[in-house]
């Protein structure tokens, strides 16, 4: 007997075949980690997730994610320090800082320290999707740029 099979979803392929950038979600927050992999995991195939700065730090070094989302204020080891060992561990990286401070000498400082941008938290779902994608090349709804 002959059964049909049906083509896999995009979030049953196997990490190989899915053209979507990888991202680690950082933040201190449960429940804003669960929030931002609802709202991006169509966008983005979601490696990891981390609730400090250090935990970020070692999961980018050993997941080398295409997109690190961080937040700064967690506790222990934060998001600013966490910038320049996910920079050294990982160069390729883009690392965007996504936080509920909003203060220019705090967006000047982790610029400097080799973040690639700076959103804030009170951004809407659609506008946080539309900045990240555009960061890599793309617009919503494609996949990886082509090299």
């Amino acid at each position: 007997m002959h059964r049909m099979s049906t083509p896999p979803s995009p979030r049953s392929l196997e990490p190989d075949d899915d053209p979507r950038p990888t991202l680690l979600i950082a933040d201190d927050v449960a429940a804003i980690r669960r929030l931002l992999q609802h709202e991006l995991g169509e966008e983005f195939r979601i490696v990891g997730e981390a609730s400090d700065g250090a935990q970020a730090a070692a999961r980018a070094a050993d997941l080398r994610p295409d997109v690190v989302l961080l937040d700064l204020n967690m506790p222990g080891h934060d998001g600013v320090t966490a910038i320049g060992s996910i920079r050294e561990a990982c160069p390729d990286t883009t690392i965007v800082v996504l936080t509920g401070l909003e203060s220019s000498r705090v967006r000047d400082e982790v610029l400097s320290l080799g973040a690639h941008a700076f959103l804030e938290k009170s951004a809407p779902m659609p506008e946080l999707r539309r900045q990240l994608t555009e960061m890599l090349g793309r617009r919503p709804g494609e996949g990886s740029p082509q090299a």
